[in-house]
């Protein structure tokens, strides 16, 4: 037998519903917005990370030129770990008289005899292989795996390489990268500013 219900009570019932269903939509809502908002903001991961102190290389052959600085503090153990995809990244160089390049690599350290690059070394040496036990140019598609072999883990290293005598300074940097989807997912821009790294060749 089908129960009758009284108006009033089929009103209680209906006007529930709504404030679920309107509760419902409201949390959506806000976890929709707060996701939105989250990835329309550019990311901030790098610039606390990179740089922290300056140098002007002594001039020195041709040859024995190209700079390797370890300009990114490597990870402290103490933030939450997370994977950064690049899609570029530029090192801006100016008073650029020696026709430098300079370009930007992940680096896993090894253990070196002059304590290596990890968290503001520069050395003169031709290439990464005995300051890196991996180096990965910073292309489209590369990760930065920030955290996850504690203070041992990957950061960032400049190259600066000079093609004739001469001098060249980097004064800035820029990446354009994604954090993973425990961060956000949040991709753009993040220049930083106030470097001063110089290279002399002679």
């Amino acid at each position: 037998m089908a129960t009758l219900v009284a108006p009033s009570s089929r009103r209680t019932i209906l006007a529930r519903r709504l404030i679920v269903g309107g509760l419902v939509v409201a949390v959506v809502g806000a976890v929709i917005w707060r996701v939105t908002a989250d990835r329309s903001h550019h990311p901030h991961v790098l610039a606390p990370r990179v740089g922290g102190f300056s140098f002007e290389a002594k001039p020195v052959p041709l040859a024995e030129s190209t700079m390797q600085v370890g300009f990114m503090g490597p990870y402290d153990g103490k933030e939450d770990p997370e994977t950064l995809t690049f899609r570029s990244a530029t090192a801006h160089l100016r008073n650029n008289s020696a026709g430098a390049t300079a370009t930007i690599s992940v680096c896993l350290p090894r253990k070196s005899p002059d304590g290596g690059l990890a968290g503001g070394g520069a050395v003169h040496a031709p290439t990464l292989a005995e300051y890196c036990r991996e180096a990965r140019p910073v292309v489209s598609g590369t990760t930065l795996r920030w955290g996850t072999e504690s203070v041992d883990g990957e950061f960032l290293v400049l190259t600066m390489n000079p093609t004739q005598p001469g001098a060249a300074e980097v004064d800035s940097v820029t990446f354009e990268y994604k954090r993973d989807a425990a961060h956000g997912g949040q991709s753009g821009v993040e220049r930083v500013d106030g470097l001063r790294y110089v290279v002399r060749a002679s």
